[in-house]
């Protein structure tokens, strides 16, 4: 998990630090002059070489007079569009030599541009009434990602590995860049995790004494640590360290931590308890 770096009286207490405080120290204040010097040595001791890299031509598809290759992943799995047996055109995923054909969204054609490390693979498809729709496929589903109002063309051209879809979109009223972002769903771990967002966010704002936070930080991994052992009584372990929490800050008022950042955390907490005991 995160941690902070507790520093000297009146320097900015960083969140997000996993160095040692002596470590971060000494980086924080190095003089301008001293990191010049360090950079020169540093670039003096990386050689940089040029090297001609030889590729080798990979055929993925002989029998296709129709089609295209849009996008490929670490893995190097590809992703594009060939023309089928029947004549329509679809989108596929290439794996080590085998092409799949991913369908469409109930239409006659689609073509894919985009895949991300995961597998997953976005373009666009003509539906069943004729529309074009940007899709998402999973292990072997392809999803319609939806339109906006009386657009009449979207695409998904790029996915990255979190999940978003980035694409186009064509209506009446011009076009426009889109992106897609898939909803994460809201469990007590996810919400922890916000909760662990605020307290580092209220530090950066001098909204918590950085000592405290660290404090609070360890509750809160604590907690997290318990849930994710998943045995039946953890999550009552869970909540007694959300408890131990609300009761420091409760404690603190106004002393290491400002009302304002107080309320929030406690109200966070408190919505964690709430999600554990029903």
């Amino acid at each position: 998990m995160r941690r902070l770096a507790c520093l000297g009286q009146g320097e900015p207490k960083l969140p997000n630090c996993t160095a040692n405080r002596k470590a971060v120290k000494e980086i924080l204040i190095m003089k301008p002059k001293d990191l010049y010097a360090a950079i020169v040595v540093l670039s003096l001791l990386v050689p940089v070489t040029s090297v001609a890299v030889e590729y080798e031509i990979v055929v993925l598809d002989s029998t296709a007079d129709w089609g295209g290759a849009f996008g490929i992943n670490d893995s190097g799995q590809v992703v594009g569009y060939s023309r089928t047996a029947t004549g329509e055109s679809h989108a596929f995923l290439w794996t080590d030599g085998v092409m799949k054909d991913l369908g469409t969204l109930g239409g006659t054609n689609s073509v894919a541009f985009g895949i991300n490390d995961s597998g997953q693979v976005v373009g666009y498809s003509i539906t069943a009434t004729g529309e074009t729709h940007p899709f998402l496929w999973t292990d072997g589903v392809m999803q319609d990602l939806g339109t906006l109002g009386e657009a009449y063309f979207i695409g998904g051209l790029g996915i990255n590995n979190p999940g978003q879809v980035i694409g186009d979109i064509h209506s009446l009223s011009g076009r426009y860049f889109c992106m897609w972002i898939p909803a994460i769903p809201e469990t007590p771990e996810t919400v922890l995790a916000g909760l662990e967002t605020s307290i580092l966010a209220e530090v950066a704002l001098f909204g918590i004494d950085a000592e405290m936070a660290e404090s609070l930080l360890a509750k809160v991994d604590a907690a997290l640590a318990a849930l994710n052992r998943g045995n039946a009584n953890d999550a009552k372990v869970a909540m007694n360290d959300l408890k131990a929490l609300i009761n420091q800050v409760e404690a603190q008022v106004d002393k290491k931590i400002t009302a304002e950042a107080a309320e929030e955390i406690i109200r966070q907490a408190n919505a964690i308890i709430a999600v554990l005991s029903g």
